[in-house]
């Protein structure tokens, strides 16, 4: 006989075996809602991403958009002017036409219509000019007298060349568009030893623009010495601010070459200040660098000779460090300038031969000489 606990599974009528429909029919209703809200949910993130997506790329096309229209109507207006600019030499409009030159001359870049329609204006401002027409005069009769000194003057005067100083205005900008800076600044010396007072402003500006600009191409270039005259000259004219920089540190670097033999010292502290101050240890393509190394090794090679081996160590070890494209020292001959004198170096404490001790020696070692770090230093460090 079964124990009364022992029922047979399936049989509805034993207790512990009656199943809660209800509640399992609200438990599948939850979890379907659930599974749908999760749906939703996702359907509606991935909705809100798409729109995202499509206003972005609406807003970036109307960025290119704008940019291009900017662009064109940029284009479209100096199209607009060489076209008036034409039709002003047409109608020999000389006034408005030299208006719509300067204004398109001030552009950068300038715009290529320039290099057709110059040639043009200056050749019809010559055509415009009137020719003098010679006047029937009686015959003079001869008189034996000598002229005057006044006379002779007036005379030399009125045959002298005559300029047409307009003409060479535009040769002069013509020659800024084209950036012949040098031939632009020969005319309009020219323009200023003629007359003074013609056209005076815009004839200093553009001599101002012609000379700041060929300043700064030399710079670039490395032609420095002509750079700082003129930067010079161009300071005669408006504020060369933005070359002052270029010109104080191609100073520094020219004044360090030129006491490279001389003092070999103070060049390093100049080449150095380039360097690790001002950051530019690139300077002229490296060439910086080369000549600070030489001029460690020189300062070694001045300290050697005067008997402060510790210190010349330190200059030959700054000179080992540096590392440029093109080096002008024999790296073998310098670590043997080195060894040489790291072992002429006193140790602290150390008595030499003069019954010195080289405590001195060696606390003047320790104290870093011009222009040497420990290590080799990123560009731009101070010290």
């Amino acid at each position: 006989m079964q124990a009364s606990g022992d029922h047979q599974p399936g049989n509805p009528y034993q207790p512990g075996q009656i199943t809660n429909h209800e509640g399992n029919r609200a438990s599948r209703q939850g979890r379907g809602c659930l599974l749908w809200a999760m749906v939703v949910f996702v359907c509606i993130m991935a909705a809100a991403l798409t729109a995202l997506a499509f206003a972005y790329a609406g807003w970036h096309s109307g960025i290119a958009v704008a940019r291009e229209n900017a662009t064109a109507t940029g284009e479209a207006e100096t199209r607009e002017q060489c076209e008036r600019i034409r039709a002003d030499m047409d109608a020999g409009n000389q006034q408005l036409l030299q208006t719509r030159l300067a204004y398109l001359l001030m552009m950068t870049p300038a715009p290529s219509c320039l290099s057709e329609i110059i040639p043009s204006a200056t050749a019809l401002y010559q055509q415009s000019q009137p020719t003098a027409i010679p006047q029937p005069t009686e015959p003079v009769q001869p008189v034996a007298t000598l002229p005057s000194q006044a006379a002779t003057a007036a005379a030399t005067i009125d045959n002298g060349p005559v300029y047409d100083l307009e003409a060479l205005l535009l040769e002069a900008q013509a020659d800024i568009v084209s950036q012949a800076y040098q031939r632009a600044v020969d005319t309009l010396d020219a323009i200023i030893a003629v007359d003074e007072s013609f056209q005076r402003d815009r004839v200093r500006e553009l001599l101002f623009a012609a000379l700041t600009s060929q300043a700064t191409g030399l710079f670039r270039s490395g032609r420095l010495s002509e750079a700082i005259l003129t930067t010079g000259r161009a300071e005669n004219y408006g504020d060369v601010e933005g070359l002052n920089y270029e010109r104080a540190v191609a100073e520094l670097y020219l004044r360090g070459l030129q006491l490279k033999i001389a003092n070999p010292g103070e060049a390093v502290r100049l080449l150095s200040v380039i360097v690790y101050e001002h950051r530019l240890g690139n300077y002229l393509n490296g060439q910086i660098m080369t000549e600070l190394q030489g001029a460690h090794q020189n300062y070694g090679d001045a300290l050697a000779f005067r008997g402060d081996h510790c210190r010349a160590r330190d200059q030959y070890e700054a000179a080992l460090a540096l590392q440029p494209a093109v080096t002008a020292i024999g790296r073998a001959t310098v670590r043997d300038k080195r060894d040489k004198s790291n072992a002429l170096c006193p140790a602290p404490n150390q008595t030499d031969s003069s019954g010195q001790t080289g405590t001195t020696a060696g606390n003047e070692s320790a104290r870093a000489g011009v222009g040497v770090r420990p290590s080799p230093a990123p560009v731009g460090q101070t010290g």
